[in-house]
């Protein structure tokens, strides 16, 4: 679960660095069971002389340590796959320019007296392809000249892409095959000429005016377009200095990893369209049309031959991991993602190739500036407060905080105006409001990372100015939600916002590293207090009196500016942010006696037959909860059990003196013939019923606090950067996914709803990117169902959805399962098997969880306090059981 990060081990001394990059490759160094069976492309050997000291050589590639990085160590990892060379070389400084085998080395020891030297002559027989020198560029061993470490593996090259080797292994064995048949030459002819495709550029379909099919092939400009920046930010990598500059080269070299995977994607892309197509021909070839005339009926019959089913089965499995590939590089491409980071990180890196292609290296210098002060934001990485804190204020707070007003004001969304235009019924459209209440809560939880990013830089008293600010923005917020059916959705997200900001204000508030008043007064009476019982001690009773005085008067300080505090958390005037600011600045032990003292006020005030101020008191407690929850929750059950006891609110019969019409003490008029003097008159029925239902839901959010013992949200955030080296927003779709599991457990086994409402929150970060593991629940029955369009693409099979009859087909080379909506049989290979449950369909097919997981792999996770649902499979369990043991570990009691 640790991060695999080896940037973080590069260091100014290279002893300190060396030391870490031996632990690293303690752990990471594990060897395949089975070696790949690929052509092996072309090497040289080098002289033991042509080596600077301090060089690693990983697979086929000698690399000065100073200049190792991240793509480096991949690209170099990948080569000892290759080359079958697994042990990893290190020429020591230390010892002369003596070589060592350090592929279990954990130590500086293993490098000096008491390491594993290795003779010049092994070193000069090993095959290399690569060498990056000290001067931080990479020179090719075998074409000679610079060259850029992402043209390493050639993208272009279709005999060399791993992905295609089953393939290509294929159709070697097909061109030696000794009796060659004419199926067999058919097939060859197909193979080499998808092996001959130039992925530089697109194919055209066309028709002539006789029907007949006509390709053609322009310039793919996606290609052109990464070609020319990987070259222009090649250049000017090398011109920054290695050691002075060494931040700036590792901006760089994450942008140009970037462009790589854009260009590797498109690839992907267009490879799976050409292997679909492949298959067909492969397949059609294997029949001819027999038949002829405008009359005659034509028809297919196979020929002698047959399928080659060991082409077909290397086509679909190259398909597979085409697939595979395209979903990690699009993932690392640059593309405008619709969040405030992503198309912060496209529009910044889409200016710096153009500087980079224009030379301009002052322009650049200062892009990559910025680009590094990005990564540190998006990594929860503070590097230089000032310079990216002031990158904050100018880029990206104000663009964070008009998206989420943007997200509230754009109201229902064009598939629900649809489906309403078509007469879709409530439950659908409540799944269209669903899916935009999630989109919402994306984007909030967004801002809300742009605004901590932002107070964590800042000095604590100044970040609280600013948090506690915000509160009062809410109403402008809110003004921004149109009257209509996603109103109340829109609202309760901003709710969310208002109590995630009162709860990192408490969390500034107790991190602070000066006390607030009332904790300088609470120190100085726990000092006065030690030294009370010291003087006790020493039978000095004289002193002891002395300070019991000071304590007393120190205790009156406190209850003086705990009333103060309380006034403003109950007054009908202050300001949310100022009630804010009053709760987080009361210590726990007044916290409590607040909530006391609000409800011993409240439970008279019932007592005596009124209402009047009730809702103000549960407005303070409300204030209170995150001081004090255990106590909040004891005020509040004091005052339910007085609103049950006063009769306020039922009806009943009044008993003034005198004549006229009084009030009763229920929801009617009452028939009493007094004057409605009684005390128990004050309050409506409607009045007491809302206050009622008041105090419950501050009941179960008190029930949460109550249950919040362990990790808080944030301690959780914490630990998800600590394991993972990212925040959550910047994690792999699967890192994502183990990680709201993690927490979604975690909140359970707690029965913590804010921890709920986190993994919530993270799952609706999923569902907006579009990540393959995440779907909206089924909202017509409580059972847990899958949407069988994200089995499909989890599992690999191909989704092919027969609109007339509502049937869904999963299918994956020879394999595959029909389902069709409210029915319980499921067609297969091997027959008809009968479900317990209806397959069911909501914008998707669902098809019963246990049926998923029994058949496909993957289990199903409703998340508890949200509208999402995840699909993970074996890998991800074990991984997310991991970081849930870590929260166990570090917060399980």
């Amino acid at each position: 679960m640790k991060t695999k990060n080896m940037k973080k081990y590069i260091f100014a001394f290279m002893g300190i660095f060396l030391v870490a990059f031996l632990a690293i490759v303690y752990v990471m160094n594990v060897r395949a069971d089975e070696e790949k069976d690929t052509l092996v492309p072309e090497s040289t050997h080098i002289s033991d002389v042509e080596v600077e000291k301090a060089t690693l050589i990983i697979g086929s590639h000698l690399i000065y340590i100073g200049c190792l990085n991240d793509e480096l160590y991949e690209i170099a990892q990948a080569s000892a796959e290759t080359f079958s060379q697994h042990n990893i070389y290190y020429k020591s400084e230390l010892a002369g320019g003596t070589w060592y085998e350090i592929s279990s080395a954990s130590s500086i020891a293993d490098i000096t007296n008491q390491g594993t030297p290795v003779s010049r002559s092994v070193i000069e027989e090993l095959p290399l392809t690569h060498h990056t020198k000290s001067n931080g560029k990479t020179y090719d061993l075998v074409n000679g000249g610079t060259v850029s470490i992402f043209d390493i593996n050639n993208p272009y090259n279709l005999a060399d892409m791993e992905e295609l080797q089953p393939l290509y292994l294929r159709y070697q064995v097909m061109l030696n095959l000794d009796n060659p048949n004419e199926e067999d030459e058919k097939n060859k002819e197909l193979l080499r000429a998808f092996f001959a495709e130039d992925m530089k550029q697109n194919k055209v379909t066309s028709y002539l005016e006789t029907g007949e099919e006509y390709i053609s092939y322009e310039e793919d400009t996606i290609i052109t377009d990464c070609e020319e920046g990987i070259a222009g930010l090649q250049k000017y990598y090398d011109s920054l200095n290695p050691d002075s500059d060494s931040v700036r080269r590792e901006v760089v070299m994450k942008v140009m990893e970037a462009v790589d995977a854009t260009r590797r994607a498109d690839i992907m892309e267009k490879l799976d369209t050409l292997l679909t197509e492949l298959s067909e021909d492969v397949q059609h070839a294997s029949t001819h049309t027999v038949g002829g005339g405008e009359e005659e009926e034509e028809s297919e019959e196979k020929n002698e031959f047959g399928v080659d089913s060991e082409l077909v089965e290397a086509i679909a499995e190259a398909q597979n991991n085409v697939q595979t590939s395209h979903i990690k590089y699009s993932s690392n491409a640059l593309k405008l993602d619709g969040t405030i980071l992503g198309d912060e990180n496209y529009n910044l890196s889409d200016s710096l190739i153009d500087a980079a292609k224009n030379s301009d290296t002052t322009k650049c210098g200062k892009i990559t500036d910025k680009i590094g002060n990005l990564f540190n934001v998006r990594d929860s990485i503070i590097k230089n407060a000032a310079n990216e804190l002031s990158y904050i204020d100018d880029s990206l707070i104000g663009n964070a905080r008009n998206a989420y007003k943007a997200a509230l004001k754009s109201g229902k969304s064009d598939d629900y105006k649809a489906a309403a235009k078509a007469g879709a019924s409530d439950i659908e459209l409540n799944q269209y409001l669903e899916i935009s209440k999630s989109n919402i809560n994306a984007v909030r939880t967004e801002y809300q990372f742009v605004v901590k990013a932002k107070a964590i830089r800042m000095d604590n008293a100044e970040a609280q100015r600013y948090v506690i600010s915000l509160l009062d923005t809410t109403d402008e917020l809110r003004s921004e939600i149109p009257n209509d059916a996603l109103k109340s959705g829109a609202n309760e997200t901003v709710d969310a916002f208002e109590q995630w900001i009162k709860s990192f204000l408490a969390e500034l508030v107790n991190n602070g590293t000066s006390q607030n008043e009332m904790g300088q007064l609470q120190s100085e009476k726990d000092e006065l207090l030690t030294k009370k019982q010291d003087a006790i001690d020493h039978n000095d009773y004289s002193e002891a009196n002395r300070l019991q005085a000071l304590i007393d008067a120190k205790d009156q300080q406190i209850d003086d500016l705990e009333a103060d505090y309380q006034a403003i958390i109950t007054s009908d005037t202050a300001t949310p942010s100022e009630k804010a600011m009053a709760a987080a600045n009361m210590q726990s032990q007044t916290a409590g006696s607040a909530a006391l003292n609000i409800a011993n006020s409240a439970v008279e005030t019932i007592q005596s037959g009124s209402l009047d101020g009730l809702s103000e008191n549960l407005d303070a407690l409300d204030a209170l909860l995150i001081s004090n929850g255990p106590l909040v929750y004891s005020a509040l059950s004091d005052i339910k059990d007085a609103l049950k006891a006063s009769g306020i609110g039922s009806s009943g019969t009044g008993s003034g003196s005198g004549t006229g019409s009084g009030s009763g003490t229920g929801t009617g008029s009452g028939s009493g013939t007094g004057s409605g003097s009684d005390g128990k008159n004050n309050g409506s029925g409607n009045e007491y019923a809302d206050l009622l239902n008041k105090t419950d839901g501050l009941l179960l959010r008190a029930e949460d606090a109550l249950s919040s013992q362990g990790l808080s949200t944030s301690e959780i955030e914490d630990l998800i950067k600590e394991l993972f080296g990212k925040s959550f927003l910047n994690l792999s779709d699967e890192d994502r996914l183990s990680v709201v599991l993690a927490i979604e457990w975690y909140g359970e086994i707690k029965n913590n709803n804010k921890i709920k409402d986190l993994a919530a929150d993270y799952a609706d970060v999923m569902l907006s990117q579009k990540s393959k593991y995440a779907f909206v629940k089924l909202t017509t029955t409580l059972t847990e169902y899958a949407s069988a369009k994200n089995v499909s693409v989890c599992a690999g099979y191909r989704y092919i959805f027969d609109d007339s009859k509502m049937r869904v087909t999963l299918q994956k080379r020879a394999k595959f399962y029909e389902f069709v909506t409210n029915s319980k049989q499921v067609r297969n290979n091997d027959g008809t098997v009968e479900l317990e449950k209806d397959i069911l369909f909501q914008n998707y097919l669902y098809i019963p969880s246990d049926y998923v997981y029994d058949t496909f792999g993957y289990q199903t996770e409703y998340i508890d306090e949200g509208t999402v649902a995840l699909l993970y499979d074996s890998a991800i369990q074990e991984k997310s059981e991991e970081v849930y043991n870590e929260m166990m570990e570090r917060g399980g009691n």
